[in-house]
């Protein structure tokens, strides 16, 4: 789930794992507010950047998901590493 401000610019992620690690196996309940628990200014690629460099982000860094952002700031697109393999 992408997490903006009010005008749009990303602010956070909230994935799986954040599910997983920070809510689930902290025994947090499911009511817990969004932005407490959201992988705050994740690292994203901008959308002109080639898909080798996003390869090589998501390998190097471990991420399953990196945001694709306009030069505005906004999210665009959202890759996954499966979305990556089947380019490759």
């Amino acid at each position: 789930v992408i997490v903006n401000d009010p005008v749009g610019r990303l602010i956070g992620i909230f994935t799986e794992r954040d599910l997983m690690l920070r809510v689930l196996r902290c025994g947090k309940p499911l009511t817990i507010a969004v932005g407490t628990v959201m992988t705050a200014s994740p690292e994203t690629i901008g959308h002109g950047r080639s898909i080798a460099r996003a390869l090589h982000t998501i390998g190097v860094r471990g991420f399953r998901h990196l945001p694709v952002v306009s030069r505005g700031g906004r999210v665009v697109a959202v890759l996954s590493v499966k979305d990556l393999l089947r380019l490759i």
